[in-house]
C-alpha cells in the first residue's frame, strides 16, 4: 500500500476501532488547528493510543460524524467515526499539529471461519445478557463485525 503524508495524529488515552463512535472535545489550540483542516477538506485524522510508555505504532483513522458544538473561542465538540486502522511509518514535526507518514492496514481478503465466528457471536452474546440483563437478538448480533463487537465492549 502507498504511505500517507502528513496525516493529522490525536494521541488519546483511549483506542478507537473502526465504525465505532468516539465523542471528542477538542480544546488545545494544536487540535483546533487540526481539525479546521481535517473539517476543511472532509478527511481524516488518525486516533492513536498513548500510553504510560509512549504513543503505539498502530491506530485508527476517523472521519468527524457531527459537529455538535462551535463555541466562540473555536473550542469543538463532536463525534468521531472510526474508518480503518493505519501504522505509523514515521514522525512528522514540521506541521503545527502532530502528523506522521502512515500506512493503512487492509484486512485479510478470507472468509472467516464459521465457527470461530459462531464462537464469537455466542460469547458476544453471553456478554451483553450479563452486562445487561437483556437477551440479545441474535440476528442483530449475527450482522455484527469483529469491530463492532469490540466497539462496544
Amino acid at each position: 500500500m502507498a504511505l500517507v503524508r502528513d496525516f493529522p495524529l490525536f494521541p488519546l488515552g483511549l483506542v478507537a476501532l473502526p465504525t465505532e463512535l468516539v465523542p471528542l472535545h477538542i480544546f488545545e489550540e494544536r487540535y483546533k488547528t487540526m481539525m479546521a483542516r481535517v473539517l476543511e477538506e472532509e478527511g481524516e485524522f488518525g486516533i492513536v493510543w498513548v500510553a504510560d510508555d509512549g504513543l503505539r505504532p498502530v491506530g485508527c483513522a476517523c472521519e468527524v460524524a457531527e459537529v455538535l458544538e462551535r463555541m466562540p473561542d473555536g473550542r469543538l465538540n463532536l463525534v468521531a467515526r472510526g474508518t480503518r486502522p493505519f501504522r505509523i511509518e514515521s514522525r512528522q514535526d514540521e506541521l503545527p499539529y502532530p502528523a506522521g507518514v502512515v500506512e493503512f492496514l487492509a484486512d485479510r481478503d478470507e472468509e472467516p471461519d464459521p465457527a470461530a465466528a459462531e464462537d464469537a457471536h455466542a460469547a458476544y452474546a453471553k456478554l451483553v445478557e450479563q452486562a445487561t440483563d437483556r437477551t440479545p437478538d441474535a440476528d442483530e448480533i449475527g450482522a455484527m463485525s469483529a469491530y463492532e463487537m469490540a466497539a462496544t465492549v
